[in-house]
């Protein structure tokens, strides 16, 4: 049956018929016969798309069946993914795919015709994805270009070239082994006709140390041979192979020798490694060796150790292609019938739009009728795949990805790349692959020309990266010598896509582009200064051309990044520094230098963050500059320019060049030395306050000039202007004049920051600042500060003017530094005066000493009421330690106590309803309710048997210990589960969690009551009921971090800590009344109906509190300056809400609505027991969760102490017991939300308007005048009981009640402390602790019982008194060094030590899917 569905279907495709009748539409089209055009259209709202394309069949979701149908499977091999979607087969003609241009209009916008239309065309067919809204005969715009590409066209196999020489496209069947006759043919053809693909070689140059290998002899070996040889060279990456000979050597040698050559360069067998010098020398003429070469093999397929695929051993990835026994019913000519399969395409054709394709030319219908090609298997029909376009391949290899390759690349004239699936050749004049044959005259259009301008391009000449698509032309005047700007155009170019590619060693930043560098090289002009372009001769009005080339190329490159926020003129990128080179060369950096000033970054998972153009995207401008100064006509148009001087010297000052005037530059390629830069006499912005523009299309406005920043770190604008208040950063003018062509000017700046080197400090490039200027009055010597001073007597001192105090030069180290016009000043002469030039200098503490360590200023370190500052980092701003923050808004200059009382959210709420901070409040509260509740009556059941311990035990007629295990063991439980709701909720969120807690609770809670009649079965029910528990215990408190804002937090926490342990106390009072009276399951029974009522809120009054907020809105974990939010109790007053689309109430009730598809559970795992080397952590539970471990033991273990003779205390008495601790627990809470919060605010108040998470920590000193003294008095008034001496149960209530205090408030306390200062943690922490609580709290349930009966009560409770006084005492080192080792953490991830990646703080939440967030 599954056979004759198989021929069923083939003959339903009936592709022979199909072919035809697609062949004669195409034809009828291209004579006027039929009406057909290719057209764009739209249905509606929905894609725009081409139709009109010959429809043969709706394949379904066939191709995503396993069966035996060779044709599924061939057709399913077409496409990426056969295991989603529908699909559908539509037959097209060739002269339509990819491999030709679009017509393009002509300067009448008439489409100009195409000289394939001569050519006799094919027909191919693609299997393309059935779309809504797109009709049977159409595809969407642009997938012929970026889809088919990827998996290639079917064609049939057909006959060859020799007996159908007309065709414009004909298949080549491919072998397992490369095709060296159609290689051989294609070198031959460049040889004969492309003049200007021959190597480069000027006659007499030698090369020094020049080698190669011959090939012709039996085993190769390297021999020494002039440089004027014939040669082939081979570009591969090294990867990590040893061998010298390699397998990709010894295939390129093969390949050599079957060409007919002779030598071949190899880098690793040609360059003695081992020699310094000789590799520096010929790493420097690279441009020579690989243009001088007759032609490069390039091994795109894998490294040194894969080979070369259909060479030798390394067999290539084989052909799809199928066999089908069918022939073609009667003749199929031209005169075949054309399909009536119509559409009933409603879309509507786009007119007068750039997306409008009119139907291409036509020719003579009187014209001999075109037959189809015939099979090359008479009576069989193979249809083959032109398989992955091979520059694809080539751009998704690891070889592209290498630095090193990128100038063997650029510099050959010829390259043979090698790749998984077939071979492909590109040279200066065409480029084409093996499986597909063009016709001759698309490849040779003329004699000596290069391929047709309408076919499709190589890569190799432009970024092969800058662009998703595919590009067309091999254009005659590429070949020309450009002029002086475009060669500065093709060098930007090249930097960005040298930039983009990985080294292995940084010291490779520079050696690896020498090759590019030389070849744009020549003297008295056109240079590379450490990777900048310069002029070193003379401009056309005779001025030297040193100083304003390199002031022009030091500050315009920068790094592509993102916009800080969307219509910012603030871009961000986050590259890391290479130390061996400065920071003032785009050589310096790991990342893309770019010298556009709108290039963005390209964002992970992003295939649409690169911008979409051409390669020639650098700033026009920039090459402009380039072209005028060098031209007599327009020279004199840049009549206004300064910049500024600067002298290059290496660290020991050996080598000082002036660059200033037609010098020759320094040998800058000696890798030992390290190139400082001096700029003299500097011009610093005296502040970098950013004012917002009154015109909503403006960003900001610095002294009234629009602005904009490009940055290669991460910074926020008010860490930008912190830093420079500061003094950590400055911002320096190099390069001020009027735009060419244009009459506005452009000043640039670089902003550098301060760093430390060997103890000495200096100033590294961290970015560019560039004003815009309109009406440039004067340049000259006061430069363009003139200009500025004209707005108004309030800008005079917004800029330091042109007469620097006591001509002091600027010194910028690992890059830049300052000195004097002739000797080295001291820093701290310096600095007197560059204090003047910063508004509002620096605060007095500072200016008492000026030595600089590298992260902090003076001999001592500024404390914050007693808070150590840790050691800031380069760049790093005062606020840039996860937990500190702004809480208090306040006025820059005047500082009034009104505005000082403001309050800012901290976190900064987002725009989105969604988000919890803009719930109204009485949802939080209420939400924080229903989890409250739930704690509460999952902690109750503990309490209920403390009373009754006797009674269950008399029931069960069990021993003592089994039964007190019914209230440890549910602790240990909860210790367990914890850890798998911790992990659950990073990639579900917390509400399904929270349902199934409390249904879990609910169960058990009946179970208790009504089933668990036996020892092992109500067991069963505790045991049970702790993996509820052990759920709320750690995620409560990290919703609480993300409903409430710092100021709100404290009260809250105490409140969680209030119905954690006040109800606890309180439930004995009645449960041991309730025992006596009825019997003690009655107590179960009650608390079923509070747990009932705790599952309901749950349901429905308890959304998901896990929100995925953009990393700009946490500002208690990004680095932050100054607030952003407004002071405002209420998000809903403070932010302007953005469109966003909200949820209804019944949407917030679904079970869940947070899903992370990206989590990985290992890492989460990673991240929690990471935690437990935060010290934080660490102290929160040595000081906070003991007393509650404490506090659990002395439950267990309280009828154990009072109801044995001579106390002999009943149930309801023990119950009597838990008065005062109630009454406590709801007294710490009562204190708690009158302290907690209002004295974390007057402490920030009294600190610069700054909260630190260490002003929590001021109520933990409770736990030395309260809690000791509880715990020693009740055990010394608890063992003087005797039976002439009986104890007052007031008393020991009392006392008991000190320890619950203590107990509340040392809890609350440590919680609020880890929440803020690790929220990006906040549930692992808090599970790590509330873990390691359970499980202390389980062991001293065990031992408490063991230890009073050994010791007696009185000298237990000494030494836990004793223990817990020393632990107390901890906090004093903690509060002092807390923000210190914050600040340690932040950089030092403990999570990434087990090798993990794993990010944390707001890396970690940007990359989580937040389905809220997709709703809107």
């Amino acid at each position: 049956m599954h056979s004759l569905s198989v021929v069923r279907f083939q003959q339903q495709l009936d592709l022979e018929q199909s072919f035809a009748s697609a062949f004669a539409l195409y034809e009828g089209a291209r004579r006027g016969t039929n009406p057909r055009t290719l057209r764009s259209c739209r249905q509606a709202n929905g894609p725009v798309y081409l139709k009109d394309f010959y429809y043969v069949s709706s394949l379904g979701n066939r191709l995503s069946r396993k069966g035996d149908c060779k044709l599924c499977k061939f057709l399913a091999s077409m496409i990426s993914d056969a295991t989603s979607g529908t699909y559908k087969l539509l037959a097209m003609c060739s002269s339509e795919s990819y491999l030709i241009e679009a017509p393009q209009r002509d300067s009448k916008a008439r489409i100009k015709r195409g000289p394939w239309e001569t050519f006799d065309h094919n027909v191919f067919m693609a299997v393309v994805p059935e779309l809504p809204r797109i009709p049977k005969t159409g595809i969407p715009l642009r997938w012929l270009e970026t889809e088919l590409p990827k998996n290639g066209s079917i064609y049939r196999l057909t006959q060859p070239r020799g007996i159908d020489p007309n065709r414009i496209v004909l298949p080549r069947q491919l072998q397992l082994n490369a095709d060296f006759g159609v290689i051989r043919t294609w070198l031959d053809q460049c040889r004969d006709c492309h003049s200007f693909c021959r190597p480069r070689k000027l006659v007499g140059a030698p090369l020094q140390g020049f080698r190669v290998v011959d090939c012709k002899t039996a085993t190769p070996r390297v021999v020494d041979r002039p440089w004027s040889e014939k040669y082939v060279a081979l570009s591969y990456v090294w990867g990590t192979c040893e061998e010298a000979l390699s397998q990709t050597i010894v295939d390129a040698v093969e390949v050599t020798r079957t060409l007919g050559e002779q030598y071949l360069w190899v880098d690793r067998l040609c360059i003695d490694q081992e020699n310094e010098e000789e590799k520096l020398y010929l790493v420097s003429k690279m441009d020579m060796i690989y243009a001088g070469a007759e032609f490069t093999i390039v091994g795109a397929a894998g490294d040194a150790r894969t080979g070369l695929p259909g060479v030798t051993t390394k067999l290539r990835k084989p052909q799809m292609q199928v066999e089908l026994s069918q022939r073609i019913k009667g003749d199929n000519a031209a005169s075949a019938s054309i399909s009536t399969r119509k559409d009933a395409d409603i879309g509507s054709e786009l007119f007068a739009s750039n997306l409008d394709i009119l139907k291409r030319p036509t020719i003579s219908a009187s014209a001999r009728p075109k037959a189809l090609p015939p099979d090359r298997n008479l009576g069989k029909m193979t249809l083959v795949s032109l398989m992955r376009e091979p520059r694809l391949a080539i751009r998704d290899s690891q070889w592209s990805t290498r630095g090193w390759t990128y100038q063997e690349a650029i510099l050959s004239h010829r390259r043979l790349v090698f790749t998984e699936e077939q071979v492909y050749w590109e040279c200066r004049g065409m480029a084409l692959n093996e499986s597909t044959d063009l016709h001759p005259h698309m490849t040779q259009p003329q004699p000596s020309a290069p391929m047709a301008n309408y076919m499709l391009s190589g890569i190799f000449e432009g970024d092969m990266h800058s662009l998703r698509h595919l590009q067309y032309g091999f254009h005659a005047s590429s070949h020309t010598l450009p002029s002086l700007g475009q060669q500065i155009q093709q060098l930007a170019n090249h930097i960005r896509a040298y930039t983009s590619r990985n080294l292995s060693e940084d010291s490779d930043s520079l050696n690896a582009f020498l090759g590019i560098a030389a070849h744009y090289s020549m003297d008295k002009g056109l240079s590379l200064l450490l990777g900048l372009p310069v002029w070193t001769g003379s401009f056309a009005d005779r001025k030297p051309g040193l100083q304003s080339s390199f002031a022009l190329s030091l500050s315009a490159w920068t790094h592509a990044a993102q916009p800080l926020e969307p219509g910012a003129a603030m871009y961000i990128a986050d590259c890391r520094r290479r130390k061996c080179l400065p920071s003032w060369t785009w050589a310096g950096w790991q990342g893309r230098a770019t010298y556009s000033g709108n290039e963005l970054a390209e964002i992970e998972g992003d295939t649409d963050a690169s911008n979409d153009e051409d390669d020639d995207s650098a700033d026009t401008s920039y090459s402009d500059y380039f072209d005028v100064w060098t031209s007599e006509t327009w020279v004199t148009s840049v009549d206004k320019q300064w910049s500024a001087e600067m002298i290059l010297h290496d660290e020991g000052d050996t080598n000082l060049t002036m660059l200033v005037s037609n010098v020759s530059l320094p040998n800058t390629q000696d890798p030992r030395k390290k190139w400082l830069l001096t700029i003299r006499e500097p011009l610093v912005l005296r502040h970098m306050y950013l004012m917002r523009s009154r015109d909503e299309w403006e960003w900001r406005r610095l002294m009234g000039k629009l602005v904009e920043i490009h940055l290669s770190v991460p910074m926020t604008e008010q860490a930008l202007t912190a830093g420079h208040k500061s003094g950590d950063l400055a911002t320096v003018l190099i390069f001020a004049s009027t735009v060419p062509f244009v009459w506005d000017g452009i000043a640039r700046f670089l902003v550098l920051r301060k760093v430390d080197c060997a103890g000495q400090a200096r100033w590294e490039r961290i970015g560019r600042l560039t004003l815009k200027l309109s009406e440039v009055k004067s340049f000259g010597e006061q430069m363009i500060l003139m200009n500025f001073q004209r707005i108004g007597e309030s800008w005079s001192e917004v800029m330091a003017g042109a007469e620097v105090p006591d001509r002091r030069s600027y010194w910028c180290g690992s890059s830049f530094r300052w000195t004097t016009a002739s000797r080295l000043a001291s820093f701290g002469m310096l600095w007197r005066h560059f204090d003047r030039w910063i508004t509002g200098g620096m605060s007095p503490a500072y200016k008492t000493s000026i030595g600089y360590d590298g992260f902090w200023f003076g001999n001592k370190r500024t404390m914050g009421l007693g808070i150590i500052e840790p050691r800031r980092s380069q760049g790093q701003a005062t606020l840039s330690v996860p937990g500190t923050s702004r809480l208090l808004e306040h006025d820059l200059f005047h500082r009034t106590k009104k505005a000082a009382n403001k309050i800012v959210l901290v976190p900064r709420p987002s725009d989105d309803p969604l988000d919890p901070l803009r719930w109204p409040t009485s949802k939080k509260d209420l939400a924080l309710f229903a989890m409250c509740l739930s704690i509460t009556v999952g902690g109750i059941q503990d309490s209920l048997l403390s009373t009754v311990n006797g009674v269950v035990q008399e029931e069960f007629d069990l021993p003592i210990m089994k039964i007190e295990n019914l209230s440890s063991y549910p602790l240990l439980a909860a210790g367990v589960s914890c850890v798998f709701a911790s992990v659950l909720a990073r990639m579900i969120g917390k509400r399904p969690i929270y349902i199934a807690s409390t249904t879990i609770l609910l169960i058990t809670v009946i179970w208790s009551a009504a089933i668990g009649h036996n020892y092992n079965s109500f067991f069963a029910a505790r045991f049970i009921s702790g993996l509820g528990l052990g759920s709320y215990e750690a995620l409560v408190l990290s919703s609480i971090g993300d409903m409430y804002f710092v100021h709100q937090r404290g009260k809250r926490v105490a409140f969680l800590n209030l119905m954690s342990l006040g109800p606890i106390n309180l439930a004995p009072v009645l449960s041991g009344y309730v025992a006596e009276r009825y019997t003690w399951r009655t107590n179960f029974w009650i608390l079923t109906a509070f747990t009932g009522l705790g599952w309901l809120l749950i349901l429905f009054a308890c959304p998901e509190t896990r929100y995925s907020r953009p990393a700009l809105f946490e500002t208690d974990l990004v680095a932050n300056a100054e607030t952003i939010a407004p002071a405002s109790e209420e998000p809903s007053e403070a932010l302007e809400p953005e469109t966003h689309k909200s949820r209804t109430y019944w949407q917030d009730l679904r079970p869940y609505s947070f899903i992370d598809r990206n989590s990985n559970p290992l890492e989460h795992l990673v991240r929690l027991f990471s935690s437990a080397l935060y010290p934080a952590v660490i102290w929160c539970f040595l000081v906070g969760s003991t007393y509650s471990g404490w506090f659990s033991g002395l439950s267990i273990t309280v009828a154990q102490i009072f109801s044995p003779p001579p106390i002999s205390y009943t149930p309801r008495e023990i119950g009597h017991l838990n008065t005062f601790p109630g009454a406590g627990a709801f007294t710490a809470f009562l204190l708690l939300s009158l302290l907690a919060d209002s004295t974390a605010k007057y402490a920030a108040r009294h600190n610069e308007f700054v909260f630190e998470p260490e002003f929590r920590l001021y109520p933990i000193s409770f736990g030395l005048f309260v809690g000791i003294p509880g715990l020693a008095l009740f055990g010394w008034y608890a063992g003087t009981a005797t039976t002439e001496h009986q104890v007052n149960w007031v008393v020991v209530s009392f006392l008991y009640g000190m320890i619950i205090f203590t107990t509340v408030t040392q809890q609350s306390t440590s919680f609020a402390y880890l929440l803020d200062a690790h929220r990006d943690m906040s549930i692992e922490t808090a599970v790590f602790v509330v873990m390691a609580r359970n499980f202390f709290s389980f062991a001293a349930g065990k031992f408490l019982p063991v230890w009073l009966a050994k010791e007696g009560t009185a000298k237990t409770f000494y030494t836990i008194a004793g223990v817990q006084a020393a632990l107390v005492l901890t906090t004093i080192p903690l509060y002092v060094y807390g923000k210190v080792l914050r600040s340690f953490l932040s950089t030092h991830n403990p999570a990434r030590i087990f090798g993990t990646g794993v990010k944390t703080g707001h890396e970690g939440r940007d990359s989580t899917i937040n389905e809220s967030c997709s709703d809107g």
